[in-house]
């Protein structure tokens, strides 16, 4: 789903300026404003044939029909326009069918570190749920730098998963007395990307899986957290914060989590 040119219809549909009953409550036909709703619907309809979406022939045939009942026949000598009132419905219509399509076209971005395994776990249960994950090195490069190419894809996603694993550790500078212990941490370009999408999206956005005992920023207090374990009991709780968010994920695969 190219999201960009989803969003360009939406607005486009919200420009449509569809007059209001006039003052008796009477609303008249433009056959105008009706074939250039009836285009844009008939646009959505081919915008979403090339979406991969759970619930999309659900969607795909909400907008079918809506296309067919604004088609204006040029043979029917006028018994096919619709008044404005039945535009101003329609439009309605398929601004929230469209806002639901945006909304589950996002994709979720995995911010990950050195443990690959944990990183193929949670993107196998992205696919479990029929989400669309990015991940920064398999995404193409298209001539861009590292921060460009991240910018891009972090642009395109709705969500993030912040997978902090012990990979580096640290601690305190020693001043006039002895150093302080090491300690597990993420990696630095982990926390870097953290705090980027808490930004991006705010923190309700963005969900942190740490796996053992990792320290981490004291300024991101309030991001949801939760332990990461091969046995997977972490999948019930994302699955809850995605739904929280919009993200469609089918009853029946829920249950299975």
């Amino acid at each position: 789903m190219d999201r960009k040119k989803l969003q360009a219809l939406r607005a486009k549909i919200e420009a449509i300026d569809l007059p209001a009953a006039d003052r008796y409550g009477r609303n008249y036909q433009d056959e105008k404003l009706q074939k250039e709703l009836a285009a844009a619907a008939t646009a959505a309809v081919g915008l979403l044939a090339k979406a991969k979406l759970v619930r999309g022939a659900n969607h795909q045939k909400k907008l079918m029909a809506l296309a067919d009942k604004l088609k204006v026949n040029p043979n029917s000598f006028g018994h096919s326009l619709v008044d404005t009132a039945t535009l101003r419905t329609a439009r309605t219509a398929l601004l929230k069918t469209l806002k639901t399509v945006d909304a589950e076209s996002r994709k979720v971005f995995i911010v990950h570190g050195r443990d690959e395994a944990m990183r193929l776990a949670v993107q196998a249960f992205l696919h479990q749920v029929g989400l669309d994950d990015v991940v920064l090195s398999e995404a193409l490069n298209k001539g861009d730098t590292i921060i460009e190419k991240f910018d891009r894809e972090a642009r395109d996603c709705g969500y993030a998963i912040v997978l902090c694993s012990p990979d580096d550790v640290g601690g305190l500078k020693a001043v006039g007395k002895a150093a302080s212990p090491l300690a597990p941490r993420a990696r630095q370009n982990v926390i870097l990307e953290l705090g980027y999408f808490v930004a991006l999206l705010g923190r309700r956005h963005v969900f942190v899986l740490m796996a053992g005992s990792v320290e981490m920023p004291s300024d991101f207090s309030g991001v949801v957290y939760e332990g990461y374990d091969k046995a997977g009991t972490w999948k019930r709780r994302l699955a809850d914060e995605l739904s929280e968010m919009d993200f469609y994920i089918d009853p029946a695969v829920r249950k299975k989590l």
